[in-house]
């Protein structure tokens, strides 16, 4: 479940748990929770992803068996919190073959000037597609009625010494970068994630200088 502190005195002391998002049915899984403050916007932003049964057999779900990538808000800092907006609902008009995927690796970023990047990981059931990978989802516009772009850059399968891979669990964060004249204000984002051939587990890291729309080649770091 997801359950919430809050703290007002810089975190010395932390009030009661709540509980952001109880949906009522004890089979629904809620996975890796992620707080992001929008500066721009002065609210925070709930950011997790609902499934049930280990299994994502439906990508958006019903009224009773909700699935799908999970966004909530709150205007006074944590206190309330709005109804969840599923963000698989809009991806599935720009990619209607994905999924949610019960996995951990949720990440959230403030770009600025009202720009929020969500990274997710997803399972593609179209058989041209990759079968997994991580997603990143673009939030921009008012508060409440952000426009989302969902960026396909990061949604590739992969092979590494014959073995079937997929990129998942990921990490992104913004990069120092001397912006370019022009740019538009772009940042340099940098995710590292697993990936899962059977035999080698070796993580990967590519990098984006057009605040994630695209991304650079992979590199796989045995380092790591």
């Amino acid at each position: 479940m997801l359950a919430l502190r809050r703290s007002e005195d810089n975190g010395r002391t932390f009030g009661p748990l709540s509980w952001p998002y109880l949906p009522g049915l004890a089979r629904h899984q809620k996975a890796d929770g992620q707080l992001l403050w929008d500066d721009t916007r002065r609210r925070l932003w709930l950011f997790f992803a609902v499934f049930r049964d280990h299994s994502p057999n439906t990508c958006i779900g019903d009224g009773e068996n909700p699935q799908g990538l999970m966004l909530m808000h709150s205007t006074d800092v944590g206190r309330s919190l709005s109804r969840p907006l599923n963000l698989s609902a809009q991806i599935r008009q720009q990619w209607p073959s994905l999924c949610v995927a019960p996995a951990a690796g949720n990440a959230a970023l403030d770009l600025g000037a009202g720009h929020l990047v969500f990274m997710a990981n997803v399972v593609g059931n179209d058989p041209d597609a990759p079968t997994g990978g991580e997603i990143l989802i673009h939030a921009t516009g008012e508060a409440e009625a952000l426009n989302f772009t969902v960026s396909r850059s990061l949604l590739r399968a992969c092979t590494s010494g014959g073995q079937h891979c997929d990129f998942d669990e990921a990490s992104m964060a913004v990069v120092p970068s001397v912006p370019a004249a022009g740019d538009g204000g772009k940042q340099s984002v940098f995710v590292v994630m697993r990936s899962d051939p059977a035999l080698t587990h070796t993580y990967a890291t590519a990098l984006s200088t057009d605040s994630g729309y695209t991304f650079g080649s992979v590199t796989f770091r045995p380092d790591l």
